[in-house]
């Protein structure tokens, strides 16, 4: 009788681990994001993050071969245009293992912020394990939210919201 269940009781304890597995990315928030400086492609330039500092900014790990990333390009696009008069930055952060198609999808894509490329030792060493990842920071650098996930641009919106002085 127990062999009749044993591939349910292995579903069940698999299940379990699964499910208890951390999401480090939230035990980021109120902490300060790790400083970063990743080379911008086909240029000197390079994303660092000390120069995004007194304004929040939407830090987004992506890869060229991440579908769900690309389709969240638009939604960014949107955000940009909502925030980007008040001051938010987005900065995407490429996980690629090279450099080289990160250009071509910038152009075919029109990305309207800074990309860097080389970030994947930072995305491991935060424990994440997909894309795409954001993390919403407030003016002085620290994790107001996590997005584990593609997002719509409402979602960035409401959290963008709350980091707002109220009135």
């Amino acid at each position: 009788m127990l062999r009749r269940f044993r591939h349910l009781w292995i579903f069940l304890f698999a299940t379990l681990l699964v499910g208890c597995e951390r999401d480090a990315s939230q035990e980021m928030v109120g902490h300060p994001f790790p400083i970063f400086s990743f080379p911008q492609p086909g240029g000197p330039d390079s994303v660092k993050l000390e120069t995004l500092k007194g304004s929040p900014v939407l830090v987004v790990f992506w890869a060229t071969w991440c579908g769900y990333c690309l389709d969240e390009v638009e939604e960014l696009r949107q955000v940009l245009s909502h925030h980007g008069a008040d001051g938010l930055k987005i900065v995407g952060l490429s996980i690629d293992e090279t450099p080289a198609p990160v250009p071509l999808m910038v152009s075919k894509y029109s990305i309207p912020y800074p990309v860097g490329t080389g970030a994947l030792p930072l995305f491991d060493s935060l424990g994440l394990k997909a894309l795409p990842h954001s993390f919403l920071l407030d003016a002085q650098g620290n994790v107001a939210r996590s997005f584990f996930g593609a997002f719509p641009a409402s979602a960035f919106d409401e959290a963008i919201a709350e980091l707002k002085p109220k009135k």
